[in-house]
């Protein structure tokens, strides 16, 4: 299965699967990010589109935002924005993307 397809499954968030909202957000931008939409040194979009975007609460989207700057993935600059790091991803955040796919499936 292709990245596009994987991106298509995950895309919306799934309020019956058991899944806290704020994690499957926080998948959602990991995967964005290892598939290169968002792309390091960039900015991800704020709080407020996200969560409107995602039609959830500022908060929801805080919670998946602040667990991805304690994970390293990205990293929040005054007045600039949240921005991805632009370490390279390594293989944790590749493994949580298939386990989150594999548990999709049931």
């Amino acid at each position: 299965m292709g990245i596009e397809n994987r991106d298509a499954e995950i895309k919306s968030l799934n309020i019956n699967a058991g899944i806290p909202l704020y994690y499957q957000i926080k998948e959602i931008i990991m995967q964005k990010i290892s598939n290169g939409y968002y792309k390091p040194g960039g900015l991800i979009p704020p709080e407020e589109i996200l969560a409107k975007e995602f039609k959830v609460s500022q908060g929801t989207v805080r919670r998946a935002m602040a667990d991805l700057v304690n994970a390293g993935l990205l990293y929040r600059r005054s007045g600039i924005g949240t921005i991805v790091r632009t370490q390279k991803l390594n293989i944790q955040l590749e493994n949580r993307l298939v386990n989150y796919m594999a548990f999709q499936k049931f």
